[in-house]
């Protein structure tokens, strides 16, 4: 699997959106290196800012009213990559853009049947990021799973640490069992599992 940005070309599987920016979508593309195949994922161009509950979730309305007239009624795939601290917001505010039915409730993840006026309808993931907050608790979690190594969840702690072992965020993902992604990130493995079949 691929994650690409642009225009919508074949074998896109799903779109994504980033609630919170830069160090979500390394990892993302990290992760959907990991599932090979033919398939993509899309972050589209879109003319306005994504980043923050509201501006996603009019990112999410902007594919939908967009794009859905590409995909089989039910088949638009959309992921939000959402950080756990603003996932009450994003649960308030999403009856105000779409007709919503809930289809799955885990502790780090949602997944929605969303419908816009005119019947577009699509299947929306929302991984929610961090035990407590964020997803550099994801992360710091990874971290210990592959070097044994408890470090706070913090930015600053994360980025310094990575330095002084040679490593990227992107590079300990490739490295790490699914085991070990799961137990740091379960969510964005099922979700990709579930894109790949």
């Amino acid at each position: 699997m691929k994650l690409i940005e642009g225009e919508v070309t074949k074998n896109v599987t799903g779109f994504v959106i980033f609630g919170n920016g830069r160090r979500d979508k390394c990892i993302v593309r990290a992760f959907a290196k990991k599932f090979n195949g033919r398939k993509s994922l899309l972050i589209p161009t879109i003319p306005f800012q994504t980043q923050g509950v509201e501006n996603s979730l009019r990112a999410i309305v902007w594919i939908v009213d967009n794009i859905s007239r590409y995909f089989f009624s039910g088949k638009l795939k959309i992921i939000l990559v959402i950080d756990r601290e603003h996932i009450n917001d994003f649960e308030k505010s999403l009856s105000n853009y779409f007709i919503n039915e809930k289809i799955k409730e885990t502790t780090h993840l949602l997944k929605y049947r969303i419908e816009r006026l005119g019947g577009k309808i699509a299947i929306l993931y929302v991984a929610i990021m961090g035990k407590e907050k964020k997803i550099e608790e994801n992360i710091a979690t990874l971290i210990e799973e592959i070097f044994k190594v408890r470090i706070r969840p913090e930015k600053n702690v994360i980025s310094r640490f990575l330095r002084q072992k040679n490593e990227k965020i992107e590079s300990i993902i490739m490295k790490a069992t699914i085991n070990q992604l799961r137990k740091a990130f379960s969510n964005l493995i099922e979700i990709l599992q579930e894109l790949a079949e």
